[in-house]
């Protein structure tokens, strides 16, 4: 007979119980990830041609008044709000 494996489950993780990552410009919870772009010229490029060079990903705030771009670890952890039953 075949030896059958265990299978190691991770406990679930309820959603609300996570910390949410807010904006340290303007508390705002939705990102966009983005890369900035650097350009090289060929004179000091390894391979003697101009190109690109990708920085990132960095993530800016989803807020059109506010657009910080931030790190991931630059970030603030923000706790869900929670409603009082009482």
């Amino acid at each position: 007979m075949a030896e059958h494996k265990k299978v190691v489950m991770f406990p679930s993780r309820d959603p609300k119980d996570l910390e949410q990552m807010a904006c340290p410009g303007c508390g705002f919870t939705i990102f966009v990830q983005v890369w900035k772009l650097l350009f090289m010229p060929g004179i000091i490029s390894p391979t003697g041609k101009d190109t690109t060079s990708p920085i990132g990903p960095m993530y800016m705030c989803a807020n059109p008044e506010c657009g910080k771009i931030s790190k991931p670890f630059e970030l603030v952890r923000e706790k869900p709000k929670t409603e009082d039953a009482g």
